[in-house]
């Protein structure tokens, strides 16, 4: 999981004596990625019981999805990437 937490100050967070801790996540993270961020989540603050209930779901949806891309033929695909326009 490429996940980085940090704690930055932010105007107006008076009650938080100034500082909010962030969650920041790459852009290239996968979906097998998810349960790690929300037991990660769920750690923070104190909800590891909801945390291990979504993990599930989410599992549970993803291995279905998995099922049921299988009943479809692969597709090939050529992705070019232009990397010097004219």
């Amino acid at each position: 999981m490429s996940s980085s937490i940090s704690t930055k100050k932010k105007g107006g967070c008076a009650r938080s004596g100034g500082f909010v801790p962030t969650l920041n996540r790459h852009p290239s993270a996968r979906p097998l990625d998810n349960p790690a961020l929300y037991r990660l989540i769920g750690g923070i603050f104190g909800r590891e019981d909801r945390a291990e209930s979504l993990c599930r779901k989410f599992e549970e949806a993803y291995a279905a999805l998995q099922s049921a891309a299988r009943a479809f033929p692969p597709d090939r695909v050529l992705y070019l990437i232009w990397k010097i326009p004219g």
